[in-house]
């Protein structure tokens, strides 16, 4: 009842310290997913969801580092990840001193509206075809559990320099 001005008078520092009995995978399906630990018969789907996103200790079990590396969390959504990028620009008149980029549109379709990610450089480009770094370019969209009939995926290609 005191709020924030009293926190910011009176608590100097938070530490959450406590051991993670209920485990790192646990803290991430209860804290991203709201699954309620068995505590099901007394405690609502929203009110669990709501219960574990208040645990300031949470996120301090996720895993990070190179365990962390190859994890995706998705809710009931879906993802489209575009992977191992190139391109081949040939007769394009793209200059090899340029450095060239992807950027991919996903329209879903419907009223669901559209999404953007655009790539890193090219780590190698020679004028007809790019090659990109796949620890640069983790290219990933949230969006349908299901991909519509009408979806639609543009690639751009873009160059950044002085044309020749």
């Amino acid at each position: 009842k005191r709020g924030r001005a009293w926190l910011d008078r009176h608590v100097h520092t938070w530490i959450a310290a406590g051991a993670p009995h209920l485990g790192a995978a646990q803290a991430a399906r209860c804290t991203l997913l709201g699954d309620r630990m068995g505590l099901e018969a007394f405690l609502e789907r929203q009110d669990g969801l709501r219960m574990a996103r208040s645990f300031s200790s949470s996120p301090w079990l996720f895993p990070t580092g190179a365990l962390a590396h190859n994890l995706l969390y998705l809710r009931r959504q879906g993802a489209l990840e575009i992977r191992h990028l190139s391109a081949n620009v040939s007769g394009r008149w793209i200059s090899p001193d340029n450095q060239v980029t992807v950027t991919f549109e996903v329209r879903w379709g419907g009223a669901a509206g559209s999404a953007f990610v655009k790539s890193a450089s090219a780590s190698h480009f020679d004028g007809t075809r790019a090659a990109f770094d796949a620890d640069r370019n983790l290219l990933r969209f949230g969006g349908p559990e299901e991909l519509p009939l009408d979806a639609v995926l543009v690639a751009v290609v873009k160059e950044k320099g002085m044309p020749r």
